[in-house]
């Protein structure tokens, strides 16, 4: 029977009789001896197809959704250190692989903490702004109370205009020279500029230039983040995802360095780090949504911040925080198979290697984001 319409078959690129249940694997040529090719695994399947079937077979090629997946969120989220466990003693194909769960896992969360970041930094500066008109359109009623002549009044609101530059003497670290989180002091020449230089050691001078190029621009940008702080964490959530990535050869490296005696390959640390990371990117995903509903709930006036719901809510964020810590300290000790002593040993000082290495790689994307801008 044919499986393609007499109006298609003009328009075929390729013999009908390759679209399906052909006798050759239409990937490497293997005589087929089922729907799959026992050669290089492709299913015998065509395209001409109902869309939506076409489309949830293509966005499970891309993502693995599948039972896989559902096999492999159970482990992931309760049982530490099974995944990395069963993936090097070959228990592979049951679960999801540690990269495709890392991408996909890192991409949600970082999707999602975007957009809430930025959606909580919006609402405040509108809160912000209705109030001080609040307060500007009240001032000049006061006065009117107070002085009832025109002339009182003219001088109010003059006074009330004025009061921006205030405000800046206030947050000196928008102006130069003040103590702005971003300004250098490293090779000051006051004489020539008045905004100090730096001199990177080990870097091409052209990298130097550049640096102090955008440095020469923290007036500006300083006041574009005073009136729209979402452009710097648009640009920390750009840069983000891909330093992340970067860490985790050096998080394997660390791990590697503390059981170089268990005689275990770089390779197995890296796999132990992706699933930790992918299990942290989807609790932190779970409590981004946690708490931003209980926001949501509590400005809309349905739940009280004093209330028990509130209050469940946010113990529940609290104890996926704490099991974060404890889920890798079990990690630890499920697949590096040693005591509980040398387990919590190695378990903190990992965790404060690690603590600082991402404080430094956080105060990097912060200075890199101000410098891209």
């Amino acid at each position: 029977m044919s499986i393609v319409s007499k109006k298609l078959k003009p328009k075929l690129t390729v013999a009908e009789k390759r679209l399906n249940h052909s006798s050759e694997c239409q990937n490497c040529g293997t005589a087929l001896q089922g729907p799959y090719c026992h050669f290089c695994g492709q299913p015998d399947k065509n395209f001409f197809r109902f869309f939506p079937a076409l489309l949830r077979e293509m966005m499970g090629d891309l993502l693995d959704f599948d039972s896989r997946l559902t096999r492999t969120l159970k482990p992931l989220l309760f049982q530490p250190g099974k995944l990395a466990d069963d993936y090097m003693h070959g228990r592979r194909f049951r679960y999801t692989s540690p990269v495709r769960l890392y991408l996909f896992s890192s991409i949600i969360f970082f999707l999602l903490a975007g957009f809430i970041t930025n959606s909580e930094i919006r609402q405040e500066l509108v809160n912000h702004n209705t109030a001080n008109q609040e307060i500007v359109s009240a001032a000049p009623q006061t006065d009117k109370l107070n002085n009832p002549s025109e002339a009182t009044t003219e001088v109010a609101e003059k006074g009330l205009a004025a009061e921006p530059p205030v405000v800046d003497e206030v947050e000196p670290s928008t102006k130069r020279g003040g103590d702005s989180f971003f300004k250098l002091d490293l090779n000051s020449n006051p004489e020539d500029s008045d905004i100090d230089e730096i001199d990177l050691p080990f870097v091409p001078q052209m990298l130097n230039d550049w640096v102090n190029t955008e440095l020469a621009k923290s007036d500006a940008k300083n006041e574009a983040i005073k009136a729209d702080p979402t452009i710097i964490t648009d640009k920390i959530f750009e840069l983000l995802p891909l330093t992340i990535f970067v860490l985790l050869p050096v998080f394997a490296l660390i791990l590697k360095g503390f059981y170089i005696l268990s005689k275990r390959y770089y390779t197995e640390h890296l796999i132990f780090a992706l699933y930790n990371h992918s299990f942290i990117f989807v609790l932190a995903t779970a409590v981004f949504l946690l708490e931003s509903f209980g926001a949501l709930l509590a400005s809309q006036g349905w739940i009280s911040k004093s209330g028990w719901t509130f209050t469940i809510l946010n113990w529940q964020s609290q104890l996926m925080k704490v099991w974060v810590l404890v889920y890798f300290w079990l990690g630890l000790k499920r697949f590096y198979r040693q005591g509980w002593l040398m387990t919590s040993v190695k378990f903190v000082s990992i965790g404060i290697a690690y603590t600082i290495l991402l404080a430094t790689i956080t105060v990097f994307v912060a200075i890199l984001s101000f410098l891209l801008l």
